[in-house]
């Protein structure tokens, strides 16, 4: 098999498939995005839900905020409490990540059928 030569980032190249590889490809994003898609937005949360490490988390919300997939907005919890950042999905995460109901698909087999 004839090598095409060193392999390039594709972050910046042409290709949709390549730069959203770049961007959700690790272990944890996906996940992350589609708890998000489902209304996820606080730390806390996102931790609990995925049992995830927190510096692993924190590395993640970050590299999505940077690449424009999700937002930070303070929030203040009802009753007062300290001001907490909450992790939002931009119109690109939106567009990016498929409805959970539709296109993520379900593991294990389908149901009866009726």
């Amino acid at each position: 098999m004839r090598h095409a030569g060193p392999r390039r980032g594709t972050a910046d190249g042409p290709c949709p498939i390549g730069r959203t590889a770049d961007i959700l490809g690790d272990r944890w994003t996906l996940l992350i995005m589609r708890n998000a898609t489902i209304g996820t937005t606080r730390f806390d949360e996102f931790k609990a839900e995925l049992d995830i490490a927190d510096n692993v988390l924190s590395n993640r919300l970050r590299h999505l905020v940077e690449s424009g997939l999700l937002t930070r907005a303070p929030h203040r919890p009802e009753g007062g409490g300290r001001i907490r950042d909450e992790s939002r999905l931009t119109r690109a995460g939106e567009d990016s990540t498929p409805s959970p109901c539709s296109a993520w698909p379900a593991i294990g087999p389908a149901p009866p059928s009726t």
